[in-house]
């Protein structure tokens, strides 16, 4: 037995309904919930209703033989994304299909083919990801298939390979260090990356908003030290740091050197940062602090040393 809990102003609601499972969706207005799916309809929550069921109309099927639905994604206005995959002779076809919010009524509104590289049909699948009612992410479950969009343009939608999202990864050929994105910080995302080995790129996208921010470039390593890796910490009550290794001479050990570039925020969105030299030890992480060296930071106090 599944059982969904959903609450609102300290006011909880729980049923156990058919396609109640998986990961639950929210609006970021708490408006609206998605709380799973199954052949005959959708579980949803919303003020107005409550946890109910809303049946499909205009579903593709789940005959995976034939065709294969991804799971819905919730828009931020409480409608539903899902994206059908039919492979044939080489070809996965996409199909884009919409619900107004707060119903499981679905409309195929575009549609988009890509050669099919993977041995079976299974290749086909895929899921999706949005923040915005203008777009949706596809990622094809062959790996070797490209990610795409579709975009809301105008009353129309069509494909795109072009990232709608303002997301800019990194990707360096050799070196350090391609972009990673943290998600699930605080309910936000940060992207961050080094575009020249010595630099830290940071970008956020907070809840809510439906696109990244700008991409912010830091101060780094002067080009006498080489760097060699970069991880990322939640610090504080909403604040994120990403650490640079890097060496003055040749690099003993790429995850552990004798500077550090720190980059801070204790908002995900001011961000300040520092070249800390003549480390001894690796740096130190706790809930609120980060020691590296000589060189404290804080979401209250910032840098110290």
């Amino acid at each position: 037995m599944t059982i969904g809990i959903v609450c609102r102003d300290l006011d909880c609601e729980a049923a156990e309904a058919p396609g109640i499972g998986g990961e639950a969706q929210v609006t970021p207005d708490g408006s609206t919930v998605f709380l799973g799916q199954d052949g005959k309809g959708v579980s949803l929550w919303t003020a107005d209703e409550g946890i109910h069921v809303a049946r499909w109309s205009g579903h593709p099927g789940f005959d995976y033989d034939v065709v294969s639905p991804s799971a819905p994604v919730l828009a931020p206005d409480g409608s539903l994304r899902v994206v059908s995959s039919r492979p044939s002779r080489g070809v996965c076809t996409f199909d884009l299909f919409t619900a107004a919010p707060g119903t499981a009524d679905l409309l195929r509104v575009a549609r988009s083919d890509a050669p099919l590289r993977g041995p079976s049909t299974s290749d086909c699948f895929s899921y999706l990801d949005t923040f915005s009612g203008d777009w949706v992410t596809v990622h094809p479950d062959d790996h070797r298939a490209p990610t795409f969009w579709f975009v809301r343009k105008g009353d129309a939608w069509v494909t795109t390979r072009r990232d709608p999202s303002g997301l800019r990864r990194v990707d360096v050929d050799r070196g350090c260090c391609d972009s990673f994105v943290a998600g699930f910080v605080h309910w936000n995302d940060v992207s961050f990356g080094s575009p020249d080995g010595r630099r830290i790129q940071v970008q956020t996208h907070l809840l809510g908003e439906e696109r990244w921010s700008e991409p912010l470039v830091l101060d780094g390593a002067p080009p006498a030290y080489t760097c060699t890796w970069m991880d990322g910490y939640e610090v504080g009550a909403l604040g994120y740091a990403v650490l640079l290794v890097c060496h003055s001479g040749k690099a003993r050990d790429e995850f552990v050197g004798d500077a550090y570039v720190v980059v801070a925020s204790p908002d995900l969105e001011e961000w300040e940062s520092a070249f800390v030299t003549d480390v001894k030890k690796g740096p130190a992480v706790d809930e609120d602090r980060i020691q590296v060296g000589d060189t404290t930071w804080t979401p209250e106090d910032g840098f110290v040393t």
